[in-house]
């Protein structure tokens, strides 16, 4: 399987963190509850290392996560206490244009600039 966009796994990483009950995680619990949105990812594409990373999969996460990050939904590591959590934005909570529903896992905001107007 070609693994899933970038938009797609954007909008799943930023429900999975909103859903969590202090909307964080650690990285490490990260990608295996990301990775049960895509049941069709291959065991080669979650476990085999590449380059840098531990997969294919983390490696296309990690990209997501640091594009989050920028564009300021995610804090930055000099931000959350911990290391290897990643934790939302205030930015990204008080979006007056955000609209989550959970039960649908669908977002209805333009997630790639967080200080456009609704």
């Amino acid at each position: 399987m070609a693994l899933p966009s970038h938009e797609c796994i954007r909008t799943q990483l930023v429900l999975l963190l909103l859903s969590e009950p202090e909307q964080q995680l650690h990285c490490r619990d990260v990608y295996p509850k990301l990775a049960k949105q895509f049941p069709a990812l291959t065991a080669q594409e979650v476990s085999v290392r590449y380059r840098h990373s531990a997969s294919l999969w983390a490696n296309r996460v990690q990209c997501v996560k640091q594009d989050l990050t920028t564009d300021g939904w995610l804090l930055r590591p000099s931000q959350v206490k911990r290391h290897g959590i990643w934790k939302v934005s205030r930015a990204l909570v008080e979006h007056e244009a955000l609209a989550v529903t959970l039960a649908g896992r669908k977002l209805k905001t333009d997630l790639s600039n967080p200080g456009a107007a609704p």
